[in-house]
């Protein structure tokens, strides 16, 4: 039975040059344009949109989040500002919920 992701208090700064890779125990799928993380650990779950389907492909090797900002501004062609402001909180949950991590 799948169960929605739980949200916990984990807070964690970070910025343009920290590193950020996928988590090894997370099973992903496709879904029109949607993307289904499982974390085969827990068996929770996290339906993400084309946007975050898009960083989750950026993320397939270790990358840092200003690596991350320049491949969104490619595709929306927004200013890096704007594009790191808008993924903050999407990085935040994925870290949280163990989906990505912070490689130090």
């Amino acid at each position: 039975m799948s169960k929605h992701l739980q949200q916990h208090e984990y807070q964690f700064e970070y910025k343009t040059n920290t590193i950020l890779e996928r988590h090894d125990l997370v099973f992903f799928s496709s879904v029109d344009e949607d993307l289904i993380l499982l974390d085969e650990e827990t068996s929770h779950y996290l339906v993400v949109n084309s946007v975050g389907y898009k960083i989750w492909n950026l993320l397939e090797s270790k990358k840092t989040v200003s690596q991350l900002v320049s491949g969104l501004m490619e595709i929306y062609k927004v200013d890096f500002d704007t594009c790191f402001n808008d993924i903050k909180a999407f990085i935040q949950q994925m870290v949280q919920h163990k989906l990505i991590k912070v490689c130090l």
